[in-house]
């Protein structure tokens, strides 16, 4: 635990005073805010560090997150065909002597240089924190990964800022987000964008590389999903969530054709995720 520590330069996420050794004092000495150091992990959030709200299929999860190697298998056998650049590409690409923060990052272990930040205490998480006030003083960071997350936030052009504020100069920055993908709360959803709204969102950086991580026929799949859900849910909130988790079984092999055709020059318009590195200026 001390080693990450004494990598990364703190900071109160509430008042912005420096945070000299966190392990050691678990006050803000300026505006007294508290923080836990328990169970190998900086919880800047405490009371407010819980579990997800009370949908059901966010309550799902939640509880299969406690198998971290075994939802992930799930996702990935299941969820979209991730071809185009990853998170553990980008860091030994990009990063891979550097201290790379990995934003919402929920049970994932992406990297042994990776410290993970979630609003929620998994396990694997060594700071829970804020994405929106993060913990960290200003131009601190080499690399931070932001893989799907983004969506997730309620204001992330904040978020962008707060990711520009913690890079050191010419650090970079990784980002998945969706375009063509539909509704999955975690622990809701708020955003979808283009590629041209995303550089917008990302004008401040210098763009490095920019590409489709999970093309059409993976958002053709995951969309049959939700609208056969739909025919056969009638009305019922419940049995459209089971009937969603059902109906991958059913049409993931769809998918699987993005490794044919993932070469197609237009698949930007209707990719289910794509990615963007940028570099601070």
């Amino acid at each position: 635990m001390e080693d990450f520590i004494s990598k990364i330069r703190w900071q109160c996420p509430k008042c912005g005073n420096p945070l000299i050794d966190p392990q050691k004092n678990e006050q803000c000495s300026k505006c007294g805010q508290s923080f836990k150091v328990q169970d190998n992990c900086l919880d800047f959030l405490s009371e407010k560090s819980q579990s997800f709200p009370a949908d059901k299929n966010n309550r799902l999860k939640d509880f299969f997150k406690r198998w971290p190697g075994f939802y992930y298998f799930m996702v990935y056998v299941l969820g979209p065909v991730f071809i185009g650049l990853s998170a553990k590409s980008f860091i030994k690409k990009y990063s891979d002597k550097e201290v790379v923060l990995n934003l919402g990052s929920g049970p994932r272990i992406i990297s042994s240089s990776a410290v993970n930040l979630d609003l929620c205490g998994y396990s694997g998480v060594k700071i829970v924190a804020d994405i929106l006030h993060l913990p960290i003083a200003d131009n601190s960071i080499g690399a931070i990964v932001c893989d799907t997350v983004v969506e997730h936030i309620r204001s992330p052009k904040q978020m962008v800022d707060e990711i520009r504020r913690v890079l050191i100069s010419r650090g970079t920055a990784y980002f998945a987000f969706p375009f063509m993908y539909p509704f999955h709360a975690s622990p809701d959803d708020f955003y979808r964008w283009t590629k041209a709204g995303f550089l917008e969102l990302v004008k401040d950086f210098e763009v490095v590389e920019f590409g489709v991580r999970s093309g059409i026929f993976s958002s053709l799949a995951i969309n049959c999903c939700y609208l056969f859900s739909s025919l056969f849910s009638f009305g019922s909130r419940s049995l459209y969530w089971l009937l969603v988790n059902l109906f991958m079984l059913l049409f993931f092999p769809i998918k699987l054709l993005d490794f044919l055709f993932f070469w197609l020059p237009f698949n930007s318009d209707a990719a289910a995720i794509m990615y963007c590195v940028v570099r601070k200026r």
